[in-house]
């Protein structure tokens, strides 16, 4: 058995500019670091996954700094040219968060935009039966692809709702292929 060395310093920044920059395979790296592979494969999964735990620490902590100056009343290029980021970023992050959140500016509160479905919208939608969902639709005033996943979603439930069929117009239908031949 053989004993174990630790890594120094200099052995890992060697490795990461062999393996990272140059893309040297294991074997050639072990060679260079007098290492076995096995070794120099762990070690630098070990030391690039705590680079990118690191990295991914310091991002969430800017994007709440971002979002603290965003519900401040700052703008996006302020924001940007005051925390030295990209504006791209900051409009990236600011349309993630508030396609699901918005800044209510009057009172200065954060309000969800997703519009929630009640339960007299359900009983709607149970007691339409045979359902046509472009009638439903604007009645709910919703789009016909939420109708349609609320239905989904009512049936996973164990509701059983009948969609209405659609009728093909045969006078369109020759029209368009019977008559032009195709």
């Amino acid at each position: 058995m053989r004993k174990y060395t630790p890594w120094t310093t200099e052995e890992i920044e060697m490795l990461k500019i062999l393996r990272l920059e140059q893309k040297l395979p294991y074997n050639e790296i072990a060679k260079t670091l007098g290492r076995s592979e096995k070794s120099c494969h762990s070690s630098i999964r070990r030391h690039s996954k705590e680079e990118f735990e690191e990295n991914l620490r310091l991002r969430k902590e800017l994007n709440k700094k971002i979002l603290n100056l965003w519900m401040s009343g700052l703008g996006k290029r302020e924001i940007s040219e005051r925390l030295n980021v990209k504006f791209s970023s900051i409009l990236n992050l600011l349309s993630y968060v508030t396609n699901t959140v918005c800044l209510d500016k009057k009172t200065g509160k954060i309000k969800n935009k997703f519009k929630r479905w009640t339960v007299e919208e359900d009983r709607i939608i149970v007691k339409s039966q045979p359902i046509e969902i472009k009638t439903l639709s604007k009645k709910l005033k919703r789009t016909s692809r939420g109708v349609l996943a609320r239905i989904y979603e009512l049936r996973k439930k164990g509701i059983d709702i009948e969609l209405k069929k659609q009728e093909i117009n045969k006078k369109f239908v020759e029209d368009c292929f019977i008559k032009n031949g195709g």
